[in-house]
């Protein structure tokens, strides 16, 4: 409390308004603060602004906002006093729980000295990593706000730099080396803590990021590392370390009270893949390709050579084994690599997916729980080993839940177009080729699949900018197409609404298109908007003669389909009347 120690003169008070302010004053020690068994002995009510302590206190618990303010100004070999304020103590918005015998209203005074200082330490706050075996991240109980609420940290200083970009992430699997020791509680130690204060010793654990193994301050820092990374991560004193177990060795009391630090290594990571976020396919690499993720990925659609083999076994099974023949092996079948297309659906989207995201030479083994999957499994008999897969698929019950594995490998890909570098010769000729491929499946009945490419070619174009006249001119052309046959799939799949809205955006640019007003009087009759449909057809009439007979047979069909309607409607009045 200010009262306990309030010894300064006017002086001193007027030279600390501006610091106060800010919510701490910072002064040299001139008289020792109260004495732990003084502080012990003293009572108060919960109520009471009186100060009192408790042995259950740790030094990370008064790390408040204010400390950490005035640190920021201290200097190396410096001890003094700090007075926070309770707005930037244990009333700060971020402040961390208060402390037995600690009134939220106090003021705090706190005896510092800086001892050492890294600048390359990482703080890392462990809930706002944390990781579940569910896989997500970064998330906070529900009603709870992940700004707002106190989190405990760790501090992580790298020893040795690793290789590459990514980092652990659920369900990626590890090996990693790590040893646990108690930090020193009496003078600095620059050489680290000795060997007597190892409570962990050296091993290797290998795990399933999230899975639960590593205690959450671990695991928060193992998020951050790279393959080969060395690093010594630093935990805070506090009572969340009381829960942290490494292995079959727990945090000792002195570690509770004082930190603890491990020394951890990053062997190798496995990347596996939740590929769709829902439990249902997970792809993990077996062999290392060459080039970069996800730089040198097939991640647009393009033509690729790939191999793959599929087994088949119930999901209530422990794995799959190598001994196991495959059903359907495109070596034995093809004999060479399977030539495809991606966003055509050759294959599984499950497959498909997976080729997606490997890079030229790559070997995955993609997992799928549930073979009978409406979407990401096989869903025509045309698909390569579909015939195999569904005879399989025969010999087990309907209610068992069946799981296939796919063993996949990536041969070659050509690459697509750079829209960012390439000429607009070879932009638009690409353009037209996703719009042919969009036909085919289109033709075919596949509606969802056209609809993606025709998409993907309106937007691409959508992105050009800086042509000329005569450009403008060529891409507008293969815009406009392309959005008509849009908005021919949106509605042979019912979505008239979307269709609508496309064409819309080709008459606000050309009132007097006839072919756009065409499609949008048979999106208004679906849609029983009647008049429109007339007004549409009408226009369409005088903009271009040569449709004068179709225009009227469709006016006849409207007309008719409106008597119809009204008719429908009068027995549903008549009989809700009685």
């Amino acid at each position: 409390r200010s009262s306990d120690l309030d010894d300064r003169s006017d002086g001193e008070r007027e030279s600390s308004n501006t610091a106060e302010a800010a919510g701490t004053t910072r002064r040299e020690r001139r008289r020792p603060l109260p004495s732990r068994d003084a502080e012990t002995d003293a009572q108060t009510s919960p109520s009471s602004s009186a100060t009192t302590t408790n042995a259950a206190v740790y030094p990370g618990e008064l790390c408040v906002r204010g400390l950490e303010l005035a640190l920021a100004s201290m200097s190396i070999g410096e001890r003094c006093v700090v007075r926070v304020q309770p707005t930037y103590a244990y009333l700060h918005p971020r402040a961390r729980p208060c402390p037995r015998g600690v009134d939220f209203e106090d003021d705090v005074w706190l005896d510092v000295e800086s001892v050492r200082a890294s600048s390359d330490a990482t703080r890392i706050r462990i809930d706002a990593t944390r990781t579940r075996t569910d896989g997500a991240r970064g998330r906070t109980r529900e009603g709870e706000d992940d700004d707002l609420a106190p989190h405990p940290v760790v501090h992580k200083t790298v020893t040795r730099e690793g290789e590459g970009w990514e980092s652990p992430r659920p369900p990626f699997e590890i090996v990693l080396e790590l040893v646990g020791r108690v930090c020193a509680t009496d003078e600095p130690n620059e050489e680290g803590p000795n060997a007597s204060s190892v409570f962990a010793p050296r091993t290797r654990v290998r795990c399933v990021s999230g899975d639960g193994t590593l205690p959450a301050p671990l695991s928060a820092a193992v998020d951050t590392m790279r393959v080969g990374e060395r690093c010594v991560v630093w935990c805070e004193p506090g009572a969340y370390l009381e829960d942290v177990v490494v292995g079959d060795s727990r945090v000792p009391a002195a570690g509770v009270a004082a930190g603890v630090e491990f020394e951890l290594a990053l062997e190798s990571m496995v990347h596996v893949r939740d590929l769709f976020g829902d439990g249902v396919v997970f792809k993990r690499r077996e062999k290392e390709g060459a080039g970069e993720f996800p730089a040198d990925c097939p991640v647009h659609d393009c033509a690729c050579r790939a191999h793959f083999s599929v087994r088949v076994r119930p999901s209530g099974l422990s794995g799959f084994s190598d001994d196991d023949d495959p059903v359907f092996d495109t070596r034995d079948a093809l004999g060479e690599p399977l030539e495809f297309t991606l966003g055509c659906g050759t294959l599984p989207e499950a497959l498909e997916t997976s080729f997606r995201l490997a890079v030229p030479g790559e070997v995955s083994r993609v997992t799928l729980n549930d073979a009978r999957h409406p979407r990401h499994g096989y869903v025509g008999e045309d698909q390569p080993g579909a015939a195999a897969v569904f005879a399989a698929l025969a010999k087990f019950t309907g209610k068992e839940t069946v799981a296939l594995e796919f063993v996949a490998e990536l041969v070659s890909f050509d690459r697509p177009v750079n829209w960012h570098r390439a000429s607009l010769s070879a932009m638009l000729d690409e353009a037209r080729k996703l719009k042919d491929e969009g036909n085919e499946l289109l033709a075919g009945g596949k509606l969802a699949l056209a609809r993606s490419k025709y998409e993907k070619t309106v937007r691409n174009l959508e992105g050009l900018r800086g042509l000329d006249p005569a450009e403008h001119e060529a891409v507008y052309d293969l815009r406009r197409k392309t959005t008509l046959n849009l908005a021919a799939a949106l509605q042979r799949s019912g979505e008239h609404a979307a269709a609508i809205a496309r064409l819309e955006k080709l008459l606000d640019e050309d009132p007097d298109d006839a072919k756009a007003l065409w499609r949008r009087s048979v999106s208004f009759l679906a849609t029983h908007e009647h008049a429109r449909a007339r007004s549409d057809l009408s226009r369409c009439a005088e903009i271009d003669p040569s449709t004068a007979e179709e225009v009227r047979a469709q006016l006849r069909r409207v007309e008719q389909r409106e008597i119809e309607g009204v008719a429908r409607e009068r027995a549903v009045a008549e009989k809700a009347l009685g």
